[in-house]
């Protein structure tokens, strides 16, 4: 076997070790043909064979090299997917550890809210609306006679009825305005008989300011705390044109759906399917 075809033989087992998906066992069996006819009359000597020997062996490491590294990535590739995955429950975990807490944030907010309430109320009852008076040595009240009745305390002023305040701000378009009138109703009122529509409207004036997102927040706390309201219906349906407004039309696409699986005998959900067929 003169130097070319030594070349050509190296050529042609390097292209089956490594361009094709082959196993060792084929490289070898290619390599011992190949030295088989070398060792026939005429042909390499011993050294050439070895040469060829050590050269078939370092192509079936260079092969099984290869083949640890394709499995290496691909091992790599399922770590990092099943991290993805991993990440991606975290963060639901997240969210909803924070509208818990959340929850518990409003809940002390409007304990403590009634706490102040019966503290101001028993004063009023106890001091007529004044201030504590101040005693003497003895706890006598100053400035008052022993056995002298205590002045008939004044009748504090009537609370002015926020829900209907709001209404009437809205309808004046005073949209700000009638959003702290609804905000003091549910203060007062977070599980009162007109806590739902409250909701409703504030969303109402935030669609009316043009301030979508906060308009989508308010309808979702009506649809969460109430989800029997009469007004859910309208709540979603207006959720829906929120997220239109803000040129979301998959969010639009996905609440009109589910208004019209939800309520489907609604009005509602007939609008809904209507903004539907313009949405495709």
């Amino acid at each position: 076997m003169n130097l070319r075809e030594e070349r050509i033989m190296h050529i042609n087992i390097r292209r089956i070790s490594v361009g094709n998906p082959v196993s060792a066992r084929s490289v070898l069996l290619f390599a011992t043909a190949v030295i088989s006819a070398a060792m026939l009359p005429g042909c390499a000597p011993v050294q050439q064979i070895d040469l060829l020997e050590r050269r078939v062996n370092t192509l079936a490491l260079e092969q099984a090299t290869l083949r640890q590294e394709i499995l290496g990535k691909k091992t790599e590739e399922g770590a990092v997917q099943s991290n993805m995955a991993s990440i991606g429950n975290r963060i639901d975990v997240l969210q909803a550890e924070i509208l818990r807490i959340n929850g518990q944030l409003e809940q002390l907010a409007y304990a403590k809210e009634q706490d102040r309430a019966r503290i101001d109320a028993l004063e009023q009852k106890i001091y007529g609306g004044q201030a504590p008076p101040q005693t003497g040595e003895v706890g006598q009240v100053i400035g008052t006679v022993p056995g002298t009745p205590a002045p008939a305390a004044a009748a504090p002023p009537a609370e002015p009825n926020y829900y209907e305040q709001g209404i009437a701000l809205f309808k004046q378009g005073q949209y700000k305005d009638s959003i702290k009138s609804f905000q003091t109703y549910l203060e007062k009122n977070p599980k009162g008989d007109l806590a739902d529509n409250a909701y409703f409207w504030m969303g109402e004036n935030e669609f009316k300011l043009e301030r979508y997102e906060e308009a989508i927040l308010d309808y979702q706390k009506l649809l969460d705390g109430f989800p029997n309201s009469n007004k859910a219906p309208d709540a979603m349906y207006k959720q829906g044109l929120a997220f239109m407004k803000l040129g979301d039309n998959v969010g639009a696409r996905i609440v009109f759906q589910n208004l019209v699986k939800k309520y489907p005998s609604s009005s509602q959900a007939a609008l809904a399917k209507e903004q539907l067929a313009k949405l495709k």
